[in-house]
């Protein structure tokens, strides 16, 4: 019974939260309009030209997320109706999520040797790079499905 009082709460919440992701989305696409990455690069420091690397795929993918947000909100009503649209919604909510964590966890280390910040940024470069990939293949499976369900 208590559950039921906090349903209308809960609604609320959950469009706050995506009109709150949407607007960071929005605002963090702007920047990389304004300020291209290549122009930032040094190409005698290698560690700012493999960071510029690593920015580069997340300005890439980043626009995306709200292609993810829309999809999910498009696939998530159909999720009560079966299990394909279960596992694609999560697949979406996978993609969004690792892109948030890893814009949460980047932080490059300052007060390290060059050798160390170019281990980081290399790791931090596959991750990136995993982290497009997943973005990706949950944008196709995503509208593939909602095609295959539009024509039947």
């Amino acid at each position: 019974m208590l559950q039921s009082n906090y349903q209308p709460y809960l609604s609320t919440m959950k469009k706050t939260l995506y009109l709150v992701a949407l607007l960071a989305l929005a605002s963090c696409g702007e920047n990389a309009v304004k300020q291209p990455v290549e122009t930032v690069a040094t190409e005698n420091d290698p560690t700012e030209v493999l960071f510029n690397e690593v920015m580069q795929v997340h300005d890439e993918v980043m626009p995306k997320m709200e292609t993810i947000q829309a999809l999910k909100m498009e696939v998530e009503p159909l999720t009560a109706e079966g299990e394909s649209a279960e596992y694609v919604f999560n697949e979406l909510e996978k993609a969004d999520s690792a892109m948030m964590q890893w814009m949460r966890d980047f932080r490059v280390p300052e007060n390290i040797d060059s050798e160390s910040k170019k281990t980081y940024l290399e790791t931090e470069k596959i991750k990136i790079e995993n982290v497009k990939t997943m973005m990706l293949n949950s944008i196709e499976m995503a509208e593939g499905f909602l095609e295959e369900n539009e024509q039947e």
